[in-house]
């Protein structure tokens, strides 16, 4: 049987592995690549401005994927290091020192302890990665959450605390890993670990080199390079722009609604889910406050609504409808030209949470009779549908990213998209058609 010192040594090296968030990393786990993004959106056929529309389309959809698969290495970060922590606990236990942390005493005393002597052995990166992993599990109670960890052939079984399972792409680690707790902000979490490890490393005189291992944290962790930033999960996103909308005063928020109601119309408007709601809400405050200085944030804003009312409102109403036809899983098994599987957006009979705008718009192009049915039934015209969500993706990744809209491009999407010339609801029309489907 292994030492446990050994144990916690390996233990040690595969987090280290997993603090690794960079674009590069990410690469390693999409479901879909560049390229496959590339042959979807831009046919060989297009030339000039069109091509040029269908690349940035298609860069915009891989930035979403990049996006998604850094959300998935950085749950599977903190997860490795909850078990670390525990490994730890475990350790202090089995060396006498229940219910206390003993790690920075051991490190500063002298002695011929085991544990003293083993403390002593780590390189500085190998103890502040600890000091990392036992604030993470001082932060988060997993309880009973899956024993398994995802891994694209990086890491392996360090029995008893990690048991791998093969998986290639980001959609399988969340299979593997279910999803992150709700209300935890985990990518904030673990940049916390990493600044309370630092002032654990600062406060400690024996451990030498403290200045230079806080700067490969923050070359590791704190600064993920981006091709495009991650995109601000909806949670989190909600929690900010429900403050906003909140500090509204009555008669400032009851005439932002009725803007909306007027341009949107009533039905469309009442069809709306809370959340899509709020988005709009605050999206539309931005667009009417003269002070506002980032137009960049309003367009992102109204994509936001339209994401977000797709995948709560809209999408469900698919997969109900899939289920009924004892249909569980779409798509399933479907390939893009060149072999590789599409990915799911409906598992379970559950919407995949973490679905993006460009493997929607891929599963709604199918030519599938499944999705014929639907259309039909819902009203739904799943072309236009799939063409407007490349439009928004497109959009709304700009506006997240680029820097410098005008109030005068921002003016022109917010019309389009809220059908204020058209008097259909716009984007939002199209996600509550007149149905035929029970409500």
């Amino acid at each position: 049987m292994q030492a446990p010192e050994e144990t916690l040594r390996r233990l040690t090296h595969a987090l280290k592995l997993c603090f690794n968030r960079s674009t590069d990393r990410a690469k390693g786990i999409v479901a879909l690549t560049a390229e496959d993004y590339l042959s979807i959106h831009r046919p060989w056929e297009l030339e000039g401005d069109e091509a040029q529309v269908a690349d940035e389309s298609a860069q915009n959809a891989f930035d979403d994927e990049l996006g998604r698969a850094r959300e998935a290495l950085t749950w599977r970060a903190l997860v490795v290091a909850h078990r670390v922590g525990r490994a730890m606990w475990d350790y202090a236990i089995a060396n006498g020192e229940e219910f206390v942390d003993p790690w920075i005493d051991w490190r500063r005393s002298a002695g011929n302890e085991p544990a003293i002597h083993f403390v002593h052995s780590l390189a500085d990166e190998e103890f502040f990665c600890l000091r990392v992993a036992y604030h993470v599990n001082m932060a988060l109670n997993l309880g009973q959450h899956s024993p398994r960890i995802p891994t694209d052939g990086d890491l392996n079984d360090i029995a008893p605390y990690l048991r791998t399972e093969d998986a290639p792409t980001w959609p399988q680690w969340f299979e593997i890993l279910g999803e992150p707790l709700k209300g935890i902000r985990y990518n904030h979490l673990l940049q916390l670990a990493g600044a309370a490890a630092r002032r654990d490393i600062g406060s400690e005189a024996g451990v030498k080199g403290s200045s230079e291992i806080g700067q490969r944290w923050s070359d590791l962790v704190d600064k993920v390079d981006s091709v495009a930033a991650v995109q601000l999960p909806t949670i989190d996103y909600l929690e900010r722009i429900s403050a906003a909308v909140d500090g509204l005063g009555a008669q400032s928020r009851f005439k932002v609604e009725e803007a909306l109601k007027s341009v949107l119309g009533e039905r469309v408007y009442s069809s709306l889910c809370d959340n899509a709601k709020t988005a709009l809400l605050d999206a539309e405050r931005r667009y009417f406050d003269r002070e506002t200085i980032d137009w960049n944030s309003v367009a992102a804003g109204f994509a936001k609504a339209f994401e977000i009312q797709l995948m709560q409102r809209s999408l469900p109403r698919l997969a109900d409808y899939l289920k009924n036809r004892k249909i569980w899983r779409f798509p399933d098994g479907d390939r893009l030209d060149n072999g590789k599987e599409i990915t799911p957006i409906i598992n379970h009979g559950r919407v995949e949470p973490r679905s993006t705008l460009g493997a929607i718009s891929i599963a709604l192009g199918l030519k599938r009779p499944e999705l014929e049915g639907f259309g039909r039934e819902s009203g739904t015209d799943l072309l236009v549908l799939q063409k407007c969500i490349y439009e928004v993706n497109g959009s709304r990744n700009v506006a997240a990213h680029a820097t410098g809209m005008s109030f005068a491009e921002v003016s022109s999407l917010r019309g389009k998209w809220l059908g204020a010339e058209s008097r259909d609801g716009g984007i939002f029309g199209l996600l509550c058609p007149e149905s035929k489907l029970a409500s």
